[in-house]
């Protein structure tokens, strides 16, 4: 079966596929915020601003299982705590960190949390807790120079997954 085009048609298809030609280009080459573009991560300015204690944060948005929700930023300026979250597909953590307490004794307050293993990062032991507030939850603990963290997983992960995780954090500047 032979199909004849009009010559409107034929332009009409032309001018269409040009269009979504058009599209493509735009959303591959659309100028994007620099995070976007780089992967960069950085706290927006106004919470950074608050902030005053070293923070850790992924080297880049996508670790290589858990994506950093950049929307997740909170600071609590009267208990002084940044929290983020980042999620997989089947699991969300929950980072905190705050100024390392001169008054808190690290061994005690681990104690407390229902410590079941010990793992070796590149900054150091963190500890592995299920603290007994928490139902069907880990925690890891690691104090990183003055600031303590904690990050909380919905769900078990192995620990080479919370030291990919914590490995994978840095000192934001």
């Amino acid at each position: 079966m032979n199909v004849v085009l009009t010559k409107y048609q034929k332009v009409t298809g032309i001018i269409v596929a040009l269009l979504m030609l058009a599209g493509i280009g735009y959303v591959t080459l659309a100028p994007r915020p620099a995070a976007q573009q780089t992967g960069v991560v950085a706290i927006p300015a106004q919470t950074s601003s608050q902030v005053e204690f070293g923070t850790y944060l992924p080297k880049s948005v996508q670790t290589k299982d858990y994506i950093l929700d950049q929307t997740s930023y909170v600071y609590d300026g009267t208990n002084k705590i940044l929290t983020y979250k980042l999620h997989s597909d089947d699991n969300s953590l929950t980072v905190t960190q705050q100024s390392y307490p001169d008054a808190l004794i690290f061994d005690k307050l681990v104690g407390a949390m229902g410590p079941y293993s010990d793992i070796d990062t590149r900054y150091g032991q963190a500890t592995l807790t299920r603290p007994p507030s928490i139902k069907n939850g880990q925690t890891a603990v690691i104090k990183i120079q003055a600031t303590l963290l904690f990050i909380k997983s919905e769900q078990d992960i192995s620990d080479a997954t919370w030291r990919t995780v914590i490995n994978a954090l840095q000192l934001n500047e």
